[in-house]
């Protein structure tokens, strides 16, 4: 993120990613964001809670909540992408654009019940401290729709109209 302190605008692009970590999400965040924030809990069965915050320190400047960000997002855009778009999202801090998410927020486990064969079953949910929500089934709404394959000149768009209109 170093090599990005001094840009005046961000994309990131989540399209056709499957998601990876929940730390690295927060990780990410926590650049995006001026302090650490409560961004969901994790609902275990039984009830228990886990919070889940942006990272509280980064290595490197922090790129912090004023310049614009916009994250690209496809329908194959999973899990801990999701995750990242939908906490941007809702704090208010990225624009979204491209296509609605593939709508996985549960967490899984996969269990081989024979040589070719698995089932996966959801052991924990999410719930996003801003909207109590989750985006399981529904995926996360871009806030600009565009087909993936035209995210990114649209994003670009975004960014010079906003930086044109900021001078």
């Amino acid at each position: 993120m170093t090599e990005l302190k001094d840009s005046r605008a961000l994309v990131i692009d989540l399209r056709g990613n499957g998601g990876g970590d929940g730390d690295t999400v927060a990780d990410l965040v926590g650049y995006l964001l001026d302090k650490k924030t409560l961004l969901q809990w994790d609902i275990q069965r039984g009830g228990k809670e886990l919070e889940h915050f942006s990272a509280e320190k980064v290595d490197g400047p922090r790129y912090g909540e004023k310049r614009p960000v916009y994250v690209l997002t496809s329908n194959r855009t999973f899990s801990a992408a999701e995750e990242c778009a939908y906490d941007l999202q809702t704090q208010k801090r990225a624009v979204i654009v491209g296509e609605h998410t593939g709508g996985g927020a549960n967490h899984n486990r996969f269990f081989r019940i024979a040589k070719d064969f698995a089932v996966s079953i959801p052991y924990m949910t999410t719930k996003n401290a801003v909207t109590g929500k989750n985006w399981e089934g529904t995926g996360v709404q871009p806030d600009v729709a565009a087909l993936q394959i035209n995210a990114l000149d649209a994003a670009r768009r975004l960014a010079a109209e906003k930086l044109a209109a900021s001078k």
